[in-house]
């Protein structure tokens, strides 16, 4: 299964911008994704530009392992039902093959 994957590049001049800057923008992205898991890549590219590149990707925790496991049943569930619905006639009655007398 191939996820399209989330990233912020940001380009600084290299001869404009040192480590202080590149410091400065990865904290300033940082606080304005809180609640994301940011991992970053700086480089430099072949035009003397720094390229700081952050992955983004939500925080796996408990909870968010149990919110797709619960939309993950929910959807067997409702398959389920929708195949059980099609293989019924309206009408049938069930062949119980049992003789009870009054």
């Amino acid at each position: 299964m191939i996820k399209e994957r989330k990233c912020l590049e940001i380009y600084l001049d290299s001869k404009q911008n040192g480590n202080e800057e590149i410091e400065k923008k990865i904290k300033e992205a940082r606080k304005e994704f809180p609640k994301k898991e940011i991992s970053t890549h700086v480089s430099l590219n072949e035009f003397g530009m720094y390229v700081i590149t952050l992955d983004f990707r939500n925080r796996d925790n408990y909870w968010n392992r149990l919110r797709e496991r619960r939309n993950a049943r929910k959807t067997l569930l409702i398959e389920e039902k929708m195949l059980n619905n099609n293989q019924k006639n309206y009408g049938e009655y069930k062949a119980t093959k049992t003789f009870k007398p009054y």
